[in-house]
């Protein structure tokens, strides 16, 4: 008690006021404020980035401009437009006049549209027909069914190698009308096979096969896997130009004759 007599009280200095922004900046405080409103300088934020819109054309957010309209030259079919499928072709392909006029025939009805492709400096043709609907939908439900009894691994469709490979088979498959060797010479065709559309009157089934398995069997299985690998990497290209005359369906200068586009 003695000691506690003796002892001289000191009243403590009063607590200086805190001021925003008064933190040193090399501090974590400091750092901690610039992200948290009214502790620090809050840091400028980073300027918008410009978006792409299409190729080598750009539109930034800070600018008052309109974004630019794409012109009908800007287009380039890239994908499938009915299933996303990506053609890896570069460019749009050129379509003469008188293949827009039997696409036309064959959207109101008429004949399947074809195409002769020519491989190894034309050594080879093969022409390439549209398919129908149903056909589409018979490529499809077979990939379904292989995926059941194991023919080809269960995974995320177009994550999946093989689901891609048996694919882009069954559509070759389905596509192709006829293949001919040409004489180098003369050239005229030495040997032209002809494929009849994969149907069940074509293609005789058993034990509950599909026509296209059968197709697919005795259409290409015989082939090289040299030759098929060269017939899947041209039907590319034809699915690319049947992808064209589709996206330009509402292109009224792209079904103008040569030499009269506006």
């Amino acid at each position: 008690m003695g000691d506690m007599n003796n002892s001289e009280f000191k009243v403590p200095a009063p607590a200086e006021p805190f001021t925003p922004g008064a933190i040193a900046e090399d501090t974590p405080a400091a750092d901690f404020g610039h992200k948290v409103a009214g502790v620090g300088m809050q840091k400028p934020p980073e300027p918008a980035a410009p978006i792409a819109v299409m190729p080598n054309k750009q539109i930034d957010l800070t600018d008052d401009e309109a974004a630019p309209e794409l012109e009908p030259d800007d287009l380039e079919v890239k994908h499938c437009p009915a299933c996303g499928f990506e053609f890896d072709v570069k460019g749009e392909p050129q379509v003469t006049d008188m293949e827009k006029r039997r696409w036309l025939r064959h959207v109101l009805g008429e004949d399947r549209f074809t195409r002769v492709h020519e491989l190894f400096d034309g050594a080879l043709t093969v022409t390439f027909r549209t398919r129908t609907t149903a056909e589409n939908d018979e490529v499809f439900n077979q990939l379904t069914l292989d995926i059941r009894d194991g023919t080809i691994p269960e995974a995320p469709a177009f994550a999946s190698p093989a689901y891609i490979a048996r694919m882009c088979r069954y559509l070759l498959t389905v596509s192709v009308e006829s293949i001919a060797r040409i004489d180098p010479e003369g050239k005229m065709p030495v040997k032209t096979t002809n494929y009849p559309e994969v149907n069940g009157d074509n293609y005789v089934t058993k034990d509950g096969e599909k026509p296209i398995v059968v197709a697919h069997a005795e259409i290409l299985s015989p082939m090289s896997e040299a030759l098929v690998a060269s017939l899947l990497n041209e039907h590319k290209n034809f699915e690319a130009t049947v992808g064209t005359l589709i996206v330009r369906s509402n292109d009224p200068d792209f079904w103008k004759p040569a030499g009269k586009h506006s």
